[in-house]
């Protein structure tokens, strides 16, 4: 039956929308980084925020890797009601996002300078992007468990939790920050706090609705054998 189902389509737009919508922040919170840099500092800064986001992107897509991975495996063994498997795939994606994430988190903090030297030999932007990508990557051990975390609703078919967490980082928190912070404190640290600011209350906001799901559905659930 190739006729489209209204009820159908509704649903996977709901699920779906999450996605497109983190796709659409990151791009908005790009231009308005940019301009705060701008404003706030100059094009070295740009500059220096553009080497931390090609950098960062090379931990950011073996985590992505594994929240688009296990999506399809969470999903089929929900849905069949087998939950122990379900949570097995939670607990192994949780722990491979969150190693990478940590794996990320040491290399930012401790060869800044060396990541730096691989896409410029500015010693001045060496030496500012050092600082910088210390600040933002304070807290980037927790962005696995993020990652994961909306994924998982995603793949569970719950929109509201999975649309709720895919604004929060971008939008609902990085977003403000990167507006109200750096007029505070006159200058771009209040760029780079942002981050890291933002990345310690997404994961937050990602833990409660994590335990509430886990608790009231994955354990409380119905096991299928």
């Amino acid at each position: 039956n190739l006729f489209p189902k209204l009820a159908l389509i509704r649903e996977i737009a709901a699920i779906g929308s999450s996605e497109f919508i983190r796709m659409a922040a990151g791009s908005l919170s790009m231009v308005l980084i940019n301009a705060a840099l701008i404003r706030w500092g100059g094009e070295l800064h740009v500059a220096v925020y553009g080497v931390i986001n090609r950098g960062l992107s090379f931990f950011f897509m073996p985590m992505m890797g594994v929240a688009q991975g296990f999506q399809p495996i969470l999903g089929y063994n929900y849905g069949a009601g087998r939950l122990e498997r379900a949570r097995s795939a939670i607990r192994l994606a949780m722990v491979a996002a969150t190693v990478l994430s940590l794996v990320g988190f040491l290399t930012a903090q401790v060869f800044p300078a060396q990541i730096f030297a691989i896409f410029t030999r500015d010693a001045k932007l060496i030496a500012e992007g050092t600082r910088a990508m210390r600040i933002i990557t304070s807290m980037f051990f927790v962005i696995g468990f993020q990652i994961v975390g909306s994924a998982m609703f995603q793949a569970l078919g719950k929109a509201r939790p999975a649309f709720i967490l895919s604004l929060c980082r971008q939008v609902l928190l990085l977003i403000p920050f990167v507006l109200t912070l750096p007029p505070l404190l006159g200058s771009t640290d209040g760029v780079w706090l942002a981050f890291p600011l933002a990345d310690a209350l997404s994961c937050m906001v990602t833990f409660f609705f994590f335990r509430r799901e886990l608790r009231y559905h994955l354990i409380a659930g119905p096991e299928i054998a």
